[in-house]
């Protein structure tokens, strides 16, 4: 026996096994604390991948949404577009309106300046022979040879002496002070490409200058409607279809222009034609410089014209694509005829 106060000292072998189990101990309660703490990682990625699935169906139902949305966008951009060419047309028409005050004034100043050459006696006695000679100017041919070229030689005379009063009459609108403004001729193409069968032109004039024009004063709305009438005409005949119809109708309120090719195709670019056409009008136009005023042209689908959703352009009361509409008045697109009034145009035109 060993005494009571000795220390115990165990055999190697023992040690050594009571090592391997506190190595046991510590391994198995570190594995069952790894153990936890991944069971506790899988407990919170199944909550956040139950989250995440939440979020992915929300997503969806959002994708869903938004994709309707963006079916939905050419509608509202369509709708957007006709409702800014309505209200644009409509404040183009005011600013003419306005703008057709600085006119009048122009063309009375040209009128006083004129007055002032004729209050001259010699000057109003020569207006006088002219007149006459334009009333007997039909009889001449009856008159002796020595007579009639006597008259003649006078009348010539009576021109020169006349002249300074005619380029005066005659000269471009002096232009007046006034910051610039511009309006728009909103064009369209059916189909916008390839060879057309249509051309619609909407003026922001209103409808009544077609209506009135043997009554109807000459103001700046009525010499922008001839002005560009006559541009179409040139550019139908550029591409060679000057006799092609063409139709005033009532768009809204305003005068809208439409011209079907039928079976005589354009042979050649038409927008570029007229485009080519209303350059030209913007640089001889002296009534539209004299107020300030430019002319812009808007090439649009023609769906915004006829206020159509759908990709076939469809006949629709009121619309300006309408072909055989009731209130349409049709004229040969090449004819004097097609411009209405006796509009005064200026020298440079």
């Amino acid at each position: 026996m060993m005494p009571e106060d000795s220390e115990q000292i165990l055999p190697r072998l023992v040690q050594a096994l009571e090592g391997v189990s506190r190595w046991r101990q510590e391994q198995e309660e570190a594995a069952r604390a790894r153990l936890a703490r991944i069971n506790d990682e899988r407990q919170r990625l199944r909550a956040d991948i139950e989250q995440l699935e939440r979020e992915i169906e929300t997503l969806g139902d959002l994708e869903l949404k938004v994709q309707a949305e963006l079916d939905e966008l050419p509608r509202h951009v369509h709708q957007r577009t006709r409702a800014a060419v309505d209200e644009g047309i409509n404040a183009d028409a005011e600013v003419l309106a306005e703008r057709d005050g600085l006119y009048a004034a122009a063309l009375k100043a040209r009128e006083d300046a004129v007055a002032e050459l004729l209050a001259d006696p010699d000057i109003a006695r020569l207006v006088e022979e002219y007149e006459q000679f334009q009333q007997v100017e039909p009889t001449l041919a009856n008159l002796p040879a020595g007579y009639r070229d006597a008259i003649l030689a006078h009348h010539d005379s009576v021109q020169r002496r006349l002249q300074p009063v005619l380029e005066v009459a005659q000269a471009p609108l002096q232009p007046v002070d006034a910051e610039r403004a511009a309006v728009t001729l909103v064009a369209s193409l059916n189909p916008m490409e390839g060879s057309p069968e249509a051309l619609a032109l909407i003026l922001p004039v209103p409808f009544d200058i077609y209506e009135d024009w043997t009554e109807r004063n000459e103001d700046l709305a009525a010499v922008l409607s001839y002005r560009i009438i006559a541009a179409t005409s040139a550019a139908l005949a550029q591409v060679g279809v000057p006799d092609v119809a063409m139709q005033y109708t009532d768009y809204q309120g305003k005068l809208a222009v439409q011209v079907w090719f039928g079976d005589d195709a354009p042979q050649g670019d038409v927008r570029e034609a007229l485009d080519a056409q209303l350059e030209a009008l913007a640089d001889q136009a002296g009534e539209l410089r004299a107020v300030g005023l430019d002319l812009y042209t808007a090439w649009l689908d023609p769906r915004v014209v006829t206020g159509e959703d759908d990709d076939d352009v469809q006949a629709s009361d009121g619309a300006a694509w309408t072909p055989g509409d009731d209130e349409a008045t049709e004229a040969p697109a090449g004819a004097s005829a097609d411009v209405p009034g006796d509009a005064h145009i200026e020298s440079e035109a």
